[in-house]
């Protein structure tokens, strides 16, 4: 595919994309900035026209998995609980033993969490809990 296109349909970029185009450029670019793009590869970069660019991000926004309504996690009452207990900054160990569990129950329940949360850490799901009125 030629690197220098006019095509700036989607299907184009995102083909030129995968085919492992190191940058896309449209034909009006001046020589200047097709040099300057050369260079940019060369130091590990990958030039594209802020228009595709643009294109890109609604290709991904739009290839990306539908996330939940908001505030719309699918929790259980149980994952709620802890959750809460978390809010309330208790550590796995006193979650454990406040709700006559083992450790590591609570340990999946948090893993269950973040997942449902699309989050990776004990802070982050707090945050997110706090912010978002989840508990």
């Amino acid at each position: 595919m030629d690197p220098l296109t006019i095509h700036a349909e989607d299907e184009k970029v995102f083909e030129a994309i995968c085919a492992g185009a190191t940058g896309y450029l449209l034909k009006p670019s001046s020589s200047t900035e097709i040099i300057e793009a050369v260079r940019e590869v060369e130091r590990g970069a990958a030039p594209i026209n802020p228009y595709i660019a643009r294109k890109m991000l609604g290709l991904f926004a739009r290839l990306s998995p539908p996330r939940p309504a908001e505030g719309d996690y699918r929790l259980t009452p149980r994952e709620k609980t802890i959750l809460q207990l978390l809010v309330e900054g208790l550590t796995m160990e006193q979650i454990a033993s406040r709700l006559t569990l083992s450790y590591h129950t609570i340990d999946n329940h948090l893993r269950n969490i973040y997942r449902k949360l699309h989050v990776h850490s004990r802070s982050r799901a707090v945050t997110k809990a706090i912010r978002e009125e989840l508990i």
